[in-house]
């Protein structure tokens, strides 16, 4: 390695230092939203050595699983037995649950993120250098993911995406390098398995992953006995909880596909992927296919890395705007990569024919690297957010069970997660219950002799809405900020 690389390799080392510093920084060391909180109540009942864990209401009421609908926190489903089981994805909570047996459940779990982020930052440029870029280029690459919305957003906070770009990354790494280190074969199919458990469309990274070791049937026969034992063991779990080995905690492939999806999320995804990466990015990495200066297998390799990933969450049903563009995570790497390849190329060939094109090729590059990002950062707000709401719920939840008797029922929403993570308390979904059958409710819990409570958000439903939904006398009991505590009293 020469001097300027030397320093090169330095400068990146301080700089990825101060991103995670940044990262950490902003950290909120609380869980509170549907996602966060069901990873953390489902990391828990993984630590505990469980599959499900027991509606304590359902059984002190002595009601049947008929009811268990009704009492289910954000990121469960029942099970028989008066149980309930999670719906995510278990490779995060099981990341989760190792950081918290190796620190404790205050701080470290909330590590997993960002690590995972400054550890994508790390393989991309060791992929993009496998690919022939050089070092300068393969941190920028680095750079441009470092500073995608969605990439940095989802960096703070305890969400399974960064994770699955992290696994898919090394499962690309991994597969490149084995065709020198034919070992490495098994440890890209076990990266696939990880991350497939993370969150399952990684197992569309088998693409590249044939692809990097260029069709080679011991290499590939190698990545599929790393792969095979988290394949089996996941295929164990999707029927022991889901029913079936290829169905996850929202149902099978026809109950997320479709064409009216397609509708929906294939142009969204197009237009946020340009506005993020500029054409450049997308579709301008794309377009790698036709560069003859690159090996076709190289080409091809980027081209099934990302275009698997873009069709099938063409057709997913869901979309929420710019942050749906987590999904995509795991394959954006593909596309920096191709994008940087077209301008190192064309870069070449101005610098040996047009002079002045070399240097707008040079302009459009440092543009896409620095500006495009921080424009985008400041736009949405993310050096303002990244410290986010989560932090309060713990507060909500101590503050609320000041004012709650130890068995009252509870109905609650958004803080059902956390009720359950911080308080161990089980609770009453209010967007699943209706009138109809609070009133029965209403009874049981009359002759079990336990008062109801209500700690709602005024987002969700205020007096008047609780008042009419389930009828009865709903008093204020206290409000702090967007939560009110309410008493049934007739």
């Amino acid at each position: 390695m020469h001097r300027r690389e030397h320093v090169i390799v330095f400068a990146g080392a301080v700089a990825l230092v101060l991103y995670a510093a940044f990262l950490i920084h902003n950290l909120s060391y609380a869980i509170g939203g549907p996602d966060t909180g069901s990873y953390f109540n489902e990391a828990r009942t993984i630590a505990a050595g469980h599959m499900t864990r027991p509606v304590a209401l359902v059984r002190t009421l002595r009601l049947d699983d008929s009811w268990l609908g009704f009492f289910m926190p954000l990121g469960f489903a029942p099970s028989p037995g008066a149980s309930m089981h999670p719906i995510y994805p278990a490779g995060l909570p099981i990341h989760l649950a190792a950081a918290a047996f190796i620190g404790g459940w205050e701080r470290a779990p909330f590590f997993v993120a960002p690590l995972a982020a400054v550890g994508c930052l790390v393989l991309i440029v060791a992929v993009a250098r496998s690919l022939g870029l050089s070092l300068v280029l393969s941190m920028a690459a680095a750079t441009v993911l470092a500073g995608l919305p969605p990439f940095l957003w989802h960096a703070v906070q305890p969400a399974s995406d960064v994770l699955a770009t992290f696994w898919g990354l090394a499962t690309v790494w991994f597969a490149l390098k084995a065709r020198q280190r034919p070992a490495m074969a098994v440890a890209a199919g076990i990266a696939l398995g990880i991350g497939a458990w993370v969150r399952p469309t990684n197992a569309l990274l088998v693409f590249p992953l044939i692809l990097a070791v260029r069709l080679r049937l011991g290499l590939i026969a190698s990545a599929a006995a790393g792969a095979l034992p988290f394949g089996v063991a996941l295929m164990w779990w999707n029927t022991a909880l889901f029913g079936g080995w290829i169905r996850t905690g929202y149902g099978g492939v026809t109950d997320v596909l479709s064409w009216e999806g397609m509708r929906n999320a294939a142009p969204e995804h197009a237009a946020w992927l340009a506005r993020f990466l500029t054409p450049l990015g997308f579709p301008g990495g794309l377009f790698v296919l036709a560069d003859r200066s690159v090996d076709v297998w190289t080409r091809w390799m980027l081209i099934v890395w990302f275009v698997p990933f873009y069709v099938f969450y063409s057709f997913y049903g869901f979309f929420d705007g710019w942050l749906c563009i987590r999904f995509l995570l795991p394959a954006i790497p593909a596309l920096l990569i191709g994008a940087l390849l077209i301008l190192r190329d064309l870069h070449r060939l101005a610098a040996r024919r047009y002079v002045k094109l070399s240097a707008v090729v040079a302009v459009l590059l440092v543009i896409w690297i620095v500006v495009t990002p921080l424009t985008w950062i400041a736009r949405t707000h993310l050096l303002v957010d990244l410290p986010n709401t989560e932090k309060h719920y713990p507060r909500f939840v101590v503050w609320a069970e000041q004012h709650l008797p130890k068995r009252a029922i509870v109905v609650s929403g958004v803080l059902s997660g956390p009720f359950l993570y911080y308080a161990n308390r089980s609770i009453v979904r209010y967007d699943q219950l209706n009138d109809e059958r609070f009133q029965i409710l209403r009874a049981y819990a009359g002759n079990a002799g336990l008062p109801w409570y209500a700690v709602v958000g005024d987002g969700e439903i205020d007096q008047e809405g609780l008042q009419q939904r389930f009828r009865g006398r709903w008093t204020i009991v206290d409000h702090l900020q967007t939560f009110t505590v309410y008493r049934l009293d007739s």
